[in-house]
């Protein structure tokens, strides 16, 4: 059974303003396309949950300052330099892609899946809060990079890895919430780090290509620990990769004091291929 993707259900209205040109072009190469001649009038009140493609630069760019989500469509040397999101052939953009720009333009965080306790979403700017509390216990992340100490620069670096992570890469760190209580209770996620040499060799030793590598990193709060949380959602992380990104190999990066961490990595099924240095300790998780 395939991996059931969760939906945001936040895009409810796609409109085309194309050009006649445009729709000429898509009409001639595919002429069962029925979208293209789809225009209207756009209220301010269709700012919440409206996704606008055009090929007209200045409409655009307009509607963007308005505060719509717009994807530029260029052709016959039409460019959008102001747009962050831009396509060549709109016929390539199913709806599902269509909610995941939307989404990101909007800062909605998309819920990727769920576990039987946990939802796994994407990060948003409104979890900085949550996350100042995660990191108070300094048991919890003295393995971790720390958050910003201004809670608006946070928000900043959190807008900018929804642009330039989720949006270009499709995967990231996200956060886990309890489904019954909303509650953000730590963090997991897949992110393309530089492989430790130990990682270097092995993937050389067993034919893995190092781009298609991912490293499995997460944290938990103090008062969510003991429950199996980490581990109900990194065996959804490795189910998720597995079906939903070709299959990357992932590993795990420990410190060896760390038993709580490696005895996971174990459980996980992962295989201890030796130390990163002299203190990490690295896991081959999923081949």
């Amino acid at each position: 059974m395939l991996f059931q993707l969760e939906r945001s259900h936040n895009l409810k209205h796609i409109v085309y303003l194309f050009s006649d040109e445009l729709c000429e072009i898509v009409g001639r190469n595919y002429p069962n396309y029925r979208n293209i001649a789809q225009k209207e009038y756009l209220k301010d009140s269709d700012v919440h949950d409206t996704l606008v493609m055009t090929d007209h630069p200045a409409l655009g760019e307009d509607l963007w300052n308005r505060g719509f989500a717009v994807v530029g469509v260029e052709h016959s040397g039409i460019r959008f330099p102001q747009l962050p999101y831009v396509c060549y052939d709109v016929t390539e953009l199913e709806e599902a892609y269509l909610e995941q720009i939307f989404c990101h333009m909007r800062l909605i965080p998309i819920p990727l899946f769920s576990t039987e306790r946990l939802l796994i979403r994407e990060i948003c700017p409104m979890d900085v809060e949550s996350l100042y509390e995660l990191y108070r216990d300094r048991e919890s992340v003295r393995f971790l990079d720390p958050l910003y100490e201004d809670p608006e620069e946070e928000r900043e670096y959190i807008r900018n890895y929804i642009r330039n992570v989720y949006a270009i890469y499709g995967y990231g760190m996200w956060v886990m919430e309890e489904k019954q209580t909303g509650t953000v209770v730590g963090r997991i996620g897949l992110e393309q780090k530089e492989l430790p040499a130990v990682m270097r060799r092995f993937c050389v030793a067993n034919g893995f290509f190092s781009d298609k590598t991912l490293e499995l990193g997460y944290m938990l709060g103090e008062r969510y620990r003991h429950r199996g949380y980490a581990e109900e959602a990194a065996r959804g992380v490795i189910r998720y990769a597995g079906e939903r990104l070709e299959g990357p190999l992932l590993y795990a990066v420990t410190r060896a004091v760390n038993q709580p961490s490696c005895r996971l990595c174990e459980r996980l099924g992962g295989r201890d291929i030796g130390m990163a240095d002299e203190n990490y300790r690295v896991y081959v998780i999923s081949e």
